[in-house]
């Protein structure tokens, strides 16, 4: 069973950043140190597996949370 990355992330909690290009390198650091489940970047639009890790996510860097 072949799943696309959009099958398994469509009910994960979806945050947008408002970060430019140079700043998303220092977001991935940040989210690889703290977030405690899975997490998936494209480009502006991050996806949480974990709500915590969404929500704190969205305090820091968010702009917009879907699925909340």
């Amino acid at each position: 069973m072949n799943k696309s990355v959009d099958d398994i992330v469509k009910n994960w909690h979806q945050v947008e950043s408002a970060n430019d290009y140079y700043a998303i390198s220092k977001i991935m650091a940040w989210a690889l140190e703290n977030c405690q489940s899975k997490f998936y970047n494209r480009g502006n639009k991050w996806f949480f597996h974990n709500k915590q890790d969404a929500t704190i996510f969205m305090l820091k860097y968010g702009e917009k949370q879907y699925n909340s």
